[in-house]
């Protein structure tokens, strides 16, 4: 058995494990890269492989990303391995190649899980926009194919979570999760595919997620017992109350690093929506305001009820301005097209 033949086994091994890969994660990683790039003469089971394995679930933030990462890389690989090859009369262009491989890659993802479908697509999507710039100028249209999939595995998810009849953290942490790790490549999808999408129930989960992430604006509703004398500080929020739990979870949480993508991406919803289907999409815009204005009433009057005026926490003051200025800024601009309709 070659080297290269130990390697391959060695992937399929940990892919196929229940209980864990032996490998480090950085070794997993760039076994991915390496073979989904030079796998011969497809890399479709490689990719059913990956998409299918257990070693990803239970959903995590580290292991979405990391697989998001690797199929990002193997399009870099892909890429470099293609400028490799001698030239011939008898090989297609590398564009033709580039699409060859794409099409592999996405026949082997499909019938996986709706959410390791997407971050897959996702990863797809993004090393194919990395590397535009260094195919011909006439020769973007690599894009197409991968753009459909991530719609179609978006909707898959969509539809996951709106059919689902028990709500639970878990649930709601898969949705976080999914959301926050596809968004920036859903905002590269095109106009027109993207409103391809059930965009009433795709706002819906995004508003969802936004207000859970700030708590439904609750996260100071009981400061009044959380605060005590501080000589250093006119308020000082004693640490393992309520208020200093929930604070430091929503600071800490995924969704809130992730919040400026999360934003952009309802923003975008709203601005197609509104676009391509104005009377369906105005009373779902009035919930969302509705929603941001119940935030925000929840965190006026826990400010109002405090001493908050006089703080000098900067959690407080970070959180504040995130839900204003990634948050109401961002719906605030996708409604702009409203304003000039005749």
């Amino acid at each position: 058995m070659s080297v290269s033949e130990r390697g391959y086994s060695v992937l399929l091994s940990s892919l196929h494990r229940t209980s864990g890969s032996p490998l480090p994660p950085s070794t997993l990683q760039g076994l991915i890269v390496n073979y989904l790039a030079r796998l011969s003469p497809t890399p479709t089971p490689l990719a059913a492989a990956i998409v299918g394995s257990p070693l990803f679930r239970p959903f995590s933030l580290a292991k979405l990303d990391a697989l998001k990462t690797s199929f990002r890389h193997a399009v870099h690989a892909k890429l470099h391995v293609l400028k490799e090859t001698p030239s011939s009369i008898f090989l297609p262009s590398p564009n033709i190649q580039l699409n060859g491989w794409l099409t592999a890659i996405l026949r082997g993802l499909d019938g996986g899980h709706a959410i390791t479908r997407l971050i897959c697509c996702s990863g797809l999507l993004l090393g194919v926009q990395d590397i535009l710039e260094s195919l011909p100028s006439k020769r973007h249209d690599v894009q197409g194919s991968v753009q459909n999939e991530i719609i179609l595995a978006f909707a898959d998810v969509i539809d996951l979570f709106t059919s689902s009849d028990s709500w639970g953290k878990d649930l709601e942490d898969a949705l976080t999760l999914s959301l926050i790790t596809s968004a920036q490549a859903l905002l590269l999808v095109s106009p027109e595919k993207f409103v391809a999408l059930p965009l009433p129930q795709t706002l819906t989960l995004l508003v969802h997620t936004i207000n859970r992430a700030f708590m439904s604006g609750t996260f100071l509703s009981s400061f009044g017992s959380s605060w005590e004398y501080h000589p250093e500080y006119k308020v000082h929020i004693k640490q393992g109350s309520t208020t200093f739990q929930e604070i430091d979870a929503v600071v800490s949480s995924h969704a809130m690093s992730d919040m400026g993508s999360l934003s952009r991406l309802c923003s975008r919803s709203i601005s197609l929506f509104v676009d391509h289907r104005p009377k369906l999409a105005l009373p779902h815009v009035q919930e969302t305001f509705h929603c941001l204005e119940s935030i925000a009433r929840n965190v006026e009057q826990g400010w109002l009820s405090s001493n908050l005026a006089e703080a000098t926490d900067d959690s407080i003051g970070l959180l504040l301005k995130t839900f204003f200025d990634l948050s109401i800024k961002h719906f605030l601009y996708s409604l702009q097209p409203l304003t000039h309709d005749p």
